[in-house]
């Protein structure tokens, strides 16, 4: 059986919630949606295309995302050089030792 794009966006979302990640799911045009709740200067959704994952950020920026760590550096890229980001994310980069958070 082929693997989707929203079999593999659920995958990485699930190794998100394994970190302590918040997500909001959510469908839009058809395409798997994943408010990732950063908290942050700039918002950030995974969106499943046909061929692949994009994050969507602030400023038109977008990204192509292939793993849990290719969100973690989408998600830090979203702080826009502020200190200010939701409690589950804060939680997040302290646990994997992104930053000195709090």
């Amino acid at each position: 059986m082929k693997t989707t794009m929203n079999d593999k966006l659920l995958g990485i979302i699930n190794g998100l919630l394994d970190l302590g990640a918040i997500i909001e799911l959510y469908k839009s045009g058809g395409s798997l949606c994943a408010d990732l709740q950063t908290g942050m200067k700039s918002h950030c959704y995974l969106v499943a295309h046909d061929d692949m994952i994009v994050a969507e950020m602030r400023y038109d920026k977008s990204v192509e995302i292939d793993t849990v760590d290719d969100v973690l550096a989408a998600v830090k890229s979203c702080m826009q050089g502020r200190t200010y980001l939701s409690s589950a994310w804060d939680d997040v980069f302290k646990q994997i030792g992104y930053y000195g958070a709090g």
